[in-house]
């Protein structure tokens, strides 16, 4: 059986206090904080409780950056590194296998998006190009903010074909209004 530990309910003083369980820090700054106390002054006193802890380098970094995970649960993170700058302790959370999984993912993700966005830009610009050229500016005015707004690259694609073998702009202004 699982026993449901809620964090909200510990008195997180009391574990500051008694400077542990030491396997409790790193989640202090998701207890109960004393009345009084704000939110950044309750997650400064963490902070400095868990850098009190004694251990060696390496196994303090990853119980700081341990801290610094769960605290982001519900402290901004720029929080939570501004008070860690503080003290003079500098974490690369990339060290850290999991954090550096979820970075990369998150890189290769927003990667991902960038080229899709700017290859759908660079087919509405062709496209607009090619408008130009067969039906003057006057037929671009028309149509470029309608053609901008476009983010399916199947349907650029339809289109830069049909301007390219529309016999007129009223033609064109056909298929788009099909899509």
């Amino acid at each position: 059986r699982y026993q449901v530990i809620r964090f909200p309910e510990i008195n997180g003083q009391e574990i500051l206090d008694q400077k542990g369980p030491i396997g409790l820090l790193p989640f202090s700054a998701l207890m109960k904080r004393p009345e009084g106390v704000t939110k950044e002054e309750w997650l400064k006193r963490c902070t400095q409780t868990v850098l009190t802890v004694e251990m060696t380098l390496e196994k303090k970094k990853e119980y700081i950056a341990s801290f610094f995970v769960l605290s982001s649960l519900i402290h901004a993170t720029d929080l939570i590194m501004s008070l860690l700058k503080e003290v003079g302790i500098m974490i690369d959370l990339e060290d850290f296998p999991l954090i550096r999984e979820f970075a990369q993912k998150a890189r290769a993700e927003g990667l991902a998006e960038g080229l899709a966005e700017g290859l759908t830009e660079g087919r509405a610009e062709d496209l607009t190009k090619i408008i130009e050229i067969r039906f003057g500016q006057t037929g671009l005015q028309k149509l470029e903010e309608q053609i901008r707004a476009i983010r399916d690259e199947r349907k650029l694609s339809t289109l830069i074909e049909s301007a390219l073998t529309s016999s007129s702009l009223d033609a064109f202004q056909k298929t788009l209004v099909a899509i």
